[in-house]
């Protein structure tokens, strides 16, 4: 029976799911979790070996052989699991290395930044603070329609919900927001929702000082167009008069 555990615990080392198990970009082992390894190793392993060296000394031949087996079997399950923790521990260090990334890129972008679900502003980042006037506590049960302008409120209404059905990934609209002291800011959004829908970031640049000076261009070529209407009106007018003079004179 002890034999046949042993088999049975070697064989399950042994199985294509162990075997697919990728370790050789796992990165170096720190001395105190190889310390912990070895020690949970040695705890594991070694009621086994015991009792296989007890069978191993009592028994026939023929039930030797299968012991040793069985005890080299368990050896590999061990160094399996040695090696599982290795990945555990490199999979670890990975996200919280892309956890620190995103976490710096977050904090410290020169655009708004939000994090939440069901376009609740759960997470913002200072720049958004910055751009609404709003504290991160203020905005922490707000929705995004509550620092939209109310014209703009319905703009992006049925295309957010594409994006949180996942029918879109992504959209990008421009929009008014309305500052806490009431001042009105004209924002490019770009909301993405996660592939699981489970939250959506909202990347938020201020436009208002472009939109600003497309209408102070629109109204200067509004303006240039009024005064060569009116150049070309003037020119005409004299022209006419001038031709009148020129035939009265003829005439006389």
């Amino acid at each position: 029976i002890y034999g046949l555990a042993f088999a049975l615990g070697g064989a399950a080392a042994l199985h294509r799911s162990m075997r697919d198990i990728p370790i050789a970009a796992a990165p170096a082992f720190d001395p105190s979790h190889r310390r912990s390894v070895a020690i949970f190793s040695a705890a594991l392993v070694s009621p086994f070996v015991g009792t296989a060296l007890n069978l191993y000394v009592e028994h026939e031949s023929d039930l030797k052989l299968f012991v040793a087996l069985g005890a080299v079997l368990a050896v590999v399950a061990i160094a399996k699991i040695s090696l599982l923790f290795r990945r555990l521990d490199a999979l670890r260090a990975e996200a919280e290395a892309s956890e620190q990334r995103f976490r710096m890129v977050f904090d410290s972008a020169g655009i708004g930044m939000s994090i939440g679900a069901d376009g609740m502003l759960t997470e913002k980042n200072e720049a958004y603070h910055r751009m609404l006037g709003y504290t991160g506590d203020e905005m922490k049960e707000m929705h995004y329609t509550q620092v939209t302008h109310p014209d703009d409120v319905n703009l992006d209404t049925e295309i957010a919900a594409e994006v949180a059905a996942g029918i879109r990934p992504s959209y990008t609209i421009e929009k008014r927001y309305v500052r806490r002291d009431g001042e009105i800011v004209w924002v490019n959004v770009t909301v993405t929702s996660a592939k699981d829908g489970s939250f959506g970031i909202g990347m938020i640049e201020d436009i208002s000082a472009r939109r600003l000076l497309e209408q102070e261009r629109k109204a200067l070529l509004e303006r240039t167009v009024e005064v060569a209407e009116a150049v070309q009106m003037a020119l005409a007018a004299a022209l006419n008069d001038g031709l009148i003079q020129h035939v009265t004179a003829a005439r006389l």
